[in-house]
């Protein structure tokens, strides 16, 4: 009985989602972070199917009134702005990639060119790449994205601190899959104490969260050796070095106790694209 709500209300969704698009002349992305919205608002439903349907029908709703609205020949001025803007906003990109419009019919063996509506998210703004004349002008914060998002975008920030007195290292960083990486790479290397029974490592290294965003976004790292008993000393070079020859960071500045970063290209790859898919720095 659940399943078959569910997929009535998912219904009703693509039907309102459909109506709207061909509206407006734009094919419509409705992708719903489920952890998100599930850890947000779990403490208001009972059980995970009415939560779904209560979803489906909140995004259901939101099309099916913007529809009636755009529809109303009373606003008129204002469906044509938001029209105007959402095609500014969405202007169709074109690559060299000749093969990107062609389908090919396997049953027939036909060759056919694949018409697409440029597409637009349901929040109604575009997801392509700010250009270098666009950011000539200051954007509207509303349009900008989250910031687990801007954060995996070049360029990339760096910012080491060290102090002899403290026995630590601060490493800041715009980019949390760098964080990642030096944590990962430094507990594997780290020494550990054989004298104590539990055999605690000799630095103690922590991932600190950042308080901006909707998820756990980490951009700091902090290493520390205040309360171990090995008698090491903590110093910066070899996390230095590994920062511009592994990372490919350049050295913007340096004074002995403070180094500054900065990396141009955009990583791509590995850890970062299950980070952009799943958006979760845990």
């Amino acid at each position: 009985m659940q399943s078959r709500k569910i997929r009535t209300q998912a219904a009703a969704l693509l039907v309102g989602v459909t109506t709207l698009s061909d509206l407006i002349g734009y094919k419509i992305l409705c992708e719903p972070e489920w952890r998100m919205l599930w850890t947000e608002l779990q403490p208001h439903f009972s059980d995970m199917s009415t939560f779904i349907r209560s979803v489906c029908s909140t995004v259901t709703a939101w099309c099916n009134t913007l529809v009636a609205l755009l529809d109303d020949n009373t606003n008129f001025e204002w469906t044509k702005q938001s029209v105007q803007s959402t095609s500014l906003a969405n202007r169709p990109t074109f690559t060299e990639d000749s093969w990107a419009d062609i389908k090919v019919d396997h049953a027939s063996g036909r060759i056919e060119a694949r018409e697409e509506k440029p597409t637009m998210s349901v929040s109604g703004f575009s997801s392509t790449p700010l250009t270098r004349d666009s950011l000539d002008i200051l954007p509207d914060v509303s349009s900008l994205e989250r910031p687990e998002y801007l954060m995996l975008k070049p360029p990339y920030h760096l910012i080491i601190s060290h102090s002899a007195h403290q026995k630590e290292m601060v490493v800041q960083c715009s980019h949390p899959p760098t964080l990642k990486v030096i944590e990962r790479y430094l507990k594997q290397w780290t020494k550990r104490d054989n004298n104590t029974v539990n055999r605690p490592l000799a630095v103690i290294i922590t991932l600190q969260k950042s308080p901006f965003g909707l998820r756990i976004v980490f951009d700091r790292l902090h290493i520390s050796m205040q309360n171990a008993r090995m008698h090491y000393l903590l110093g910066p070079t070899m996390l230095l070095s590994f920062v511009e020859g592994v990372l490919g960071y350049k050295l913007t500045f340096g004074n002995g106790d403070m180094w500054t970063f900065r990396k141009k290209t955009e990583f791509r790859g590995g850890d970062v694209w299950r980070w952009r898919n799943a958006c979760v720095y845990e």
